[in-house]
């Protein structure tokens, strides 16, 4: 047996169901091996994208999302969606052709190696992105390593990248141990005796803490923290808060009020200036979810995370504590339920009503023009035609502000956000992604005209496999945040605009059902087609560019405080003596 057809069996030993790629010559014998074992591999027409698609699979459903792209040159193609995973710490793996270029192979060439065309040093380039990656550099323990990868990504450790040179593929497999060191599994973090104790003292100190806000971040859903938040929360009587990597998690709470920081709702952010105490639990606290340290007034703030690192980074906290979310959860709760504590707090008729009779549609004034609709107007009106189970994926740039803050989702799988390169145009894979874990739910990609022209062929990929994903494309003509920022510094911004294809007709050329809305009645007429619905459709929504999103005002302090920060270090450069001769 080779190399290549042990680690496809091995993926198939490990129930892998679905890989993504773009085929290469090095890496093509390894996607046709797995599709003899009935792994199905889904063709991208970018390796961009099925990176993205093997990241969407993870965040929607939960299992490894296998990527299998080309050394060099394929590799290079997927840095924005591989960095985007990276950071995210999702359950990626990307196997890639590897030319080792001598470096640790006795005997080899190194000359040779680096006159190939595809040749890059890809341990640095990896390095260099923050990247992790192993290489595999013995075919006869290949199986064992890529299960050691395989468990690794799987167990949190993040997404990692197998390089694979071609000597290893086609040489004979055996079955020793694993040879790359890649991060083991690690046990979750329990509350120390002496941190609970200390939480659960304040929580019953009640003149400091008689309103608390439990706030939930991406940490707290990957624990699977929920089910004791809510207890904690009845017992203290808490709203309950989520980040926005965490939306959707407590649906269904009548004291639950969404997101918050930048794009919290009205009621959310008044609510929140009177806490006393907040309980974040796997959330970072950056100044997006504390808008700029201001949504929660006076309270203290205590910090759970199972990353020493992640304490403190953003906003300093009175208390920083290192533990898995849902362990801590679970400590507190038994606690305070052995001192038989329960408290009021904001768990009144009058705060149950406040959330309830709340209507999104009322906190902002219609601003709809001939041109086009109002991005607000239109999330709002997609919420009531939009099937309940849904799974939202958003794109960056100016217009992720809108659905993010006006469509719902059933719990926070159902809600997707690759943002984390702040790299446009990586949400169509991780939607196509998202379709091919969850089918039962229909897949809703909201994406700016600017990122989906960088990814347009990959349309096409949608109506191969006939994935039930409903694009969104918030068109208006432009690269909506460089305008207002070009437009706030005093220039026209007409290098932000374009002339766009009609889209509707581009679609229609690939095979999609296609529309086009200008108004919200011509809106409506589209929930019959949606129901109906069995592969892809794409819907172009002409929007103003009379309404700019407020989370700009967050990114511009950013601007300010890393362009201080630049000059100090340039002016302590420029005061340095010059070096001797």
């Amino acid at each position: 047996m080779r190399g290549l057809e042990a680690i496809a069996e091995q993926l198939r030993l490990l129930e892998v169901r679905d890989v993504f790629t773009f085929l290469s010559r090095d890496t093509c014998k390894l996607v046709a091996e797995l599709s003899i074992r009935g792994v199905r591999a889904h063709h991208t027409r970018h390796e961009q994208v099925a990176v993205g698609m093997a990241d969407g699979y993870w965040r929607a459903g939960g299992r490894v999302g296998v990527a299998i792209v080309g050394e060099g040159v394929g590799l290079t193609n997927s840095i924005n969606a591989l960095v985007t995973a990276s950071k995210a710490r999702s359950g990626v793996v990307v196997l890639t052709g590897f030319i080792t270029g001598g470096v640790g192979v006795p005997g080899a060439d190194a000359g040779a190696a680096r006159l190939s065309h595809k040749y890059t040093d890809q341990r640095a380039l990896l390095d260099s992105l923050g990247v992790r990656h192993v290489e595999l550099l013995s075919p006869a323990s290949a199986a064992a390593d890529i299960r050691a990868c395989f468990e690794s990504a799987r167990s949190g450790g993040g997404a990692v990248v197998v390089n694979m040179p071609h000597a290893l593929l086609e040489g004979p497999a055996g079955d020793p141990l694993p040879r790359p060191q890649v991060d083991a599994p690690s046990d979750p973090i329990e509350l120390s005796e002496a941190d609970k104790t200390m939480i659960v003292d304040l929580i019953q100190t009640t003149w400091a803490s008689h309103r608390i806000v439990i706030l939930a971040g991406r940490g707290a859903v990957r624990s699977g923290a929920r089910t004791a938040l809510l207890h904690v929360a009845e017992a203290t009587g808490a709203l309950l808060g989520t980040t926005v990597m965490g939306k959707g998690m407590f649906s269904g709470s009548p004291y639950a009020v969404g997101v918050v920081g930048t794009f919290a709702t009205p009621v959310a952010s008044e609510l929140l200036q009177s806490a006393d105490l907040v309980l974040s639990f796997g959330a970072s606290l950056n100044d997006h979810t504390t808008y700029l340290g201001s949504i929660f007034g006076k309270a203290r703030i205590i910090q759970i995370d199972d990353d020493g690192r992640a304490l403190g980074r953003y906003r300093s906290v009175d208390l920083g504590v290192v533990a898995d979310a849902r362990l801590a959860a679970m400590a507190l709760a038994d606690e305070l339920q052995r001192r038989g504590h329960r408290a009021v707090g904001y768990r009144t008729e009058d705060t149950a009503a406040r959330i309830a009779t709340f209507r999104i549609e009322d906190s902002f004034t219609d601003r709809s023009t001939a041109v086009g609709l109002d991005p607000r107007t239109l999330m709002v009106g997609l919420n009531g035609i939009l099937p309940p189970e849904r799974t939202v994926v958003v794109d960056g740039g100016n217009h992720m502000e809108f659905p993010i803050k006006y469509l719902a989702v059933p719990d926070p799988t159902g809600f997707v956000w690759p943002i984390e390169y702040a790299a446009i145009g990586c949400a169509l894979g991780n939607a196509l992604g998202a379709a091919v874990a969850r089918p039962e739910r229909l897949t809703v990609l909201c994406i700016g005209d600017g990122g989906l022209m960088m990814t347009l062929a990959d349309i096409d990929t949608a109506v191969r496999y006939r994935l039930r994903v409903v694009v969104v494309v918030s068109d208006n003509a432009a690269l909506g945040a460089e305008l207002y920022y070009l437009q706030d510094h005093g220039y026209v911004g007409d290098d932000a605009r374009s002339d766009n294809p009609s889209f509707e007709a581009v679609a229609r050329s690939l095979g999609l059902e296609s529309a086009t809305v200008r108004t919200i009645a011509e809106l409506g007429i589209l929930r019959d087609r949606l129901a109906g619905l069995r592969g892809p459709m794409l819907v172009d929504c002409k929007i103003t560019n009379d309404v700019q999103a407020d989370f700009r005002s967050v990114l511009d302090l950013f601007d300010r405080k890393r362009h201080q920060r630049e000059l100090a270090e340039l002016t302590t450069i420029a005061e340095r003596p010059a070096p001797s001769a």
